[in-house]
């Protein structure tokens, strides 16, 4: 290729866009989602590492097979499945296979932006990225960007998209781990002309700043170890510094989500086993020395911002528990609830988040929360006031 078992009904509630790159307004006051899963038929039989709802839609990413239901019902999916948020079920004529994983998505109301390492989806020759149609998962032939390595993170402002990832070309042009292009046709900016020296894994956009994070040095050369944040028209680096913990500017990091608030504030999710790794950070809209950041024995792979709650997810283990890889944290205080504490099984926990105005969902490598099935996706309605 050159070119360049039925959700509860609270789940039929969801009905605002989310993705896990673009900043989503939460609740007009703090809430904390229910600790309780809600009831639940189907999900996939492999890991999850994107989920984003629009309207009535669930849309999930990863490396499976089969969408899979609790009584043995399965229905050939791979990488790719839509799910009804009004029942709970795998929408039967929306199919959109990818012949490698899915790493990010992106929704609008009548599209979805997909990434990952694949070259083929849906029939059609599109490398590493395509846009789909959100009502039935046909492949918009109008939107081509190729690019020679997978796509990681998404953040969509109206028409202007921006992709991030492994690669180092896009439309056979040199565009370093990020690149901005038209939503509709794939085409590039040109004077967008940021750059980093190693993996975006994370993009955040909020007003006029697009932050991304990854396993990076530098951005356009200078140091910004692990995260920063550009003009979003231009691709400049601002002069925003974000300091880590006990860490100096030069201690290797490796950030795997961010999120921002309505008033700036700035939540990233670390992995990686040097001082910086294995933690939740956040920031004052300034930036520079961090507010708080939570400590876990395992990467943080996911984080969400809703009203004025972090929701973070983690493998491993925090404060010695193996099965809390969902916490809810306090996005000013870093303090984490007591009374959020889902338990899942399985080590490596909750990759990715979704936020609507009704509540959150979780996708990842877990097979049951408190006990009950849940096939790597799992819903967590809007609750209790904070």
């Amino acid at each position: 290729m050159s070119r360049a078992r039925t959700w509860v009904g609270v789940l039929a509630a969801l009905a605002s866009a989310a993705t896990l790159t673009l900043v989503v307004p939460g609740p007009a006051t703090a809430q904390l989602a229910s600790p309780t899963a809600a009831s639940w038929a189907w999900g996939v039989n492999g890991p999850v590492y994107a989920v984003a709802t629009s309207g009535d839609k669930l849309i999930v990413g990863g490396a499976f097979s089969k969408a899979v239901g609790r009584n043995g019902a399965t229905l050939p999916r791979r990488n790719l499945a839509a799910f009804s948020l009004r029942t709970g079920r795998p929408l039967k004529g929306w199919v959109a296979n990818t012949d490698g994983t899915v790493f990010a998505l992106n929704t609008s109301k009548s599209s979805v932006w997909v990434g990952g390492a694949f070259e083929v989806i849906g029939g059609s020759g599109q490398e590493h990225v395509a846009k789909l149609s959100l009502s039935n998962g046909a492949v918009s032939p109008g939107f081509v960007l190729d690019t020679n390595g997978a796509v990681r993170a998404f953040a969509r402002q109206g028409n202007r998209l921006f992709a991030g990832g492994d690669f180092t070309s896009a439309q056979e042009e040199p565009h370093a781990h990020v690149v901005a292009v038209d939503a509709t046709t794939g085409a590039t900016d040109p004077a967008f002309t940021a750059a980093t020296d190693g993996t975006v894994r994370a993009l955040a956009l909020k007003g006029a700043r697009l932050y991304v994070g990854g396993n990076f040095t530098t951005i356009d050369d200078r140091l910004r170890t692990g995260m920063g944040s550009v003009d979003p028209m231009s691709g400049a680096v601002s002069t925003q510094i974000f300091r880590y913990p006990n860490a100096s500017r030069t201690t290797p990091a490796l950030v795997n989500a961010i999120d921002v608030s309505s008033d700036g504030r700035v939540v990233a999710a670390m992995g990686g086993k040097p001082i910086n790794g294995n933690q939740a950070v956040g920031w004052g809209p300034s930036a520079g020395k961090a507010a708080w950041r939570v400590h876990f024995a395992g990467d943080a792979q996911a984080v969400r911002l809703a009203g004025g709650t972090a929701y973070v997810g983690i493998h491993g283990k925090y404060k010695g528990n193996g099965s809390l890889h969902l916490l809810a944290i306090d996005a000013r205080t870093g303090k984490v609830s007591s009374t959020f504490r889902p338990a899942f099984t399985g080590f490596w926990g909750v990759r990715s988040i979704a936020v609507s105005s009704r509540g959150i969902v979780a996708g990842g490598q877990f097979s049951k929360v408190d006990q009950k099935r849940r096939n790597r996706v799992a819903f967590f309605p809007f609750g209790t006031k904070g």
